[in-house]
């Protein structure tokens, strides 16, 4: 949950806003691990996050779904030769060896575009760049006290304190109001 689903939740933060109470549920491992998560967000917007992420799925399907009342978006699975889903295009250009001093370095193809679906209309859509090639660099030089901090503590720490939200209703099986 704190790993995978820390950028969920920040996703969530961003496109709908702060949080107003959290439900979740998962599946642990003997180890401990929490690789099976779902977790409901509903934001002081009015609007309703529901997210989710499992490494025990047989399967990968969709990467993500934003479901609304006037239509939907999905952006499929990238699929790599050894059946593992990559978790975007510049996670699989590092896998194949690709630089990120390379021109189209960020850029996914058509095939990892997602689709707008409203009724029987579909619309592909263009993914924005990846900006890893950006942000890394900024982030040591936050590290390095030679640049700003490339995010905003503040959206960090609202991402934390929803996912310790989440791990309590896992936990506790309750609803956690923030």
């Amino acid at each position: 949950m704190r790993d995978f689903g820390s950028h969920l939740v920040d996703q969530a933060l961003v496109l709908l806003g702060p949080v107003g109470s959290v439900f979740a549920r998962w599946s642990l491992r003997e180890s401990g691990l929490d690789d099976d998560v779902l977790v409901v967000l509903d934001h002081v917007s009015g609007a309703r996050s529901v997210l989710g992420g499992s490494w025990r799925t047989g399967a990968p399907g969709p990467r993500f779904r934003v479901v609304g009342t006037a239509g939907s978006y999905v952006v499929g699975d990238q699929v790599l030769e050894n059946g593992m889903g990559a978790m975007d295009g510049q996670e699989f250009a590092l896998i194949a060896g690709t630089s990120p001093a390379t021109a189209d370095w960020g850029t996914e193809p058509e095939t990892a575009w997602g689709r707008l679906q409203r009724g029987a209309e579909s619309t592909v859509v263009p993914s924005e760049r990846g900006r890893w090639d950006t942000f890394y660099p900024a982030f040591a030089a936050a590290v390095r006290g030679t640049g700003p901090v490339p995010v905003d503590p503040r959206d960090a720490v609202a991402t934390a304190r929803v996912l310790d939200a989440a791990r309590r209703s896992a936990t506790e099986g309750v609803v956690v109001s923030l």
